[in-house]
């Protein structure tokens, strides 16, 4: 079902900050930088997103978000869409590292925001 974590979304209260402490001191690169979020490349297949808290869309501030990478998005969501309520419809990202892929979002029992990401 699931072949990688994709990404971590982390929230940032300073962008700048925490850009120069993961590309600095722990050796992300930069593999896009928009407005409001920073996409850091870890090695190969595996990003770490930095997403500033004042304008984090669709979600709580406060919240981080593990993302699941399927290759078949559609098998994938089809499968679970039984036994989990996802919160709203997949959706498709336009622009930047994901460009194509589609997603969608739910919360475990525990309360942690989860995605699938895929094709």
């Amino acid at each position: 079902m699931f072949s990688k974590i994709d990404h971590v979304s982390i929230v940032v209260d300073v962008m700048e900050d925490s850009v120069a402490y993961y590309t600095q001191l722990l050796g992300f690169q930069i593999e896009e930088k928009r407005p409001t979020a920073t996409y850091l490349k870890a090695g190969e297949g595996f990003s770490v997103v930095l997403v500033a808290k004042a304008d984090f869309e669709g979600i709580v501030p406060d919240q981080q978000h593990v993302s699941f990478y399927t290759d078949d998005f559609d098998a994938t969501y089809e499968k679970l869409r039984h036994s989990i309520w996802f919160e709203g419809e997949p959706r498709q990202f336009v622009g930047g590292p994901r460009d194509g892929l589609r997603h969608v979002n739910w919360r475990d029992p525990n309360g942690v925001y989860l995605e699938i990401i895929g094709k």
